[in-house]
């Protein structure tokens, strides 16, 4: 009996020390599962936090692998240059728009929900170009009208001087006139 107990009591303590190795093993599992699956987790949190505030240079340390979390790294990778590039694109097309340079093209490679702004960018670029070719003809006309009156104006202009010549000489031949009338009657 005294031996079955003993063999009970060093079962026991087996069991607790089994139950306390099962416990270590445990919490050292979370904690490498802590380091080796949130960190990363936690990382890509913040980078999505920092694209979805329109930060893409924020400072992205993971590397791409095989595993699910190096394929998602893999992929805000992409979506960083993607929407880097597109800005770049737009950012570099409305400048030029605004420097007067309407010759420009807009490219093809846009995707997904951004097609509606290589759409509308197009437009705009296709209207400017429209009303500034109506400016253009309007001027040319307005220039055309401007010589037409200029030239009708300086032959007003000469007529003028022609009828003031000839006021002046009939002006002058009255004078005349008038001292012979006067010395005849005298």
């Amino acid at each position: 009996m005294q031996e079955l107990q003993e063999k009970a009591g060093g079962i026991r303590l087996g069991m607790f020390f089994a139950l306390v190795m099962v416990g270590v093993i445990q919490l050292l599992n979370m904690m490498i599962s802590r380091i080796i699956i949130m960190r990363p987790v936690l990382k890509v949190k913040e980078q999505m936090k920092e694209i979805s505030l329109g930060n893409l240079s924020a400072e992205f340390s993971l590397e791409p692998n095989t595993s699910e979390i190096g394929m998602l790294v893999a992929s805000i990778h992409e979506t960083k240059q993607e929407l880097k590039k597109y800005i770049k694109d737009i950012d570099y097309i409305l400048a030029q728009m605004a420097d007067g340079n309407m010759n420009l093209t807009v490219g093809d490679d846009y995707r997904g929900e951004f097609l509606p702004i290589q759409n509308a960018m197009r437009q705009i670029l296709d209207s400017l170009n429209r009303a500034l070719a109506q400016i253009n003809l309007t001027a040319e006309r307005v220039s055309t009208e401007s010589e037409r009156m200029a030239a009708d104006a300086q032959t007003l202009s000469n007529g003028n001087v022609q009828q003031a010549s000839a006021v002046q000489q009939l002006s002058s031949s009255i004078h005349e006139i008038s001292k012979q009338v006067e010395q005849t009657s005298k």
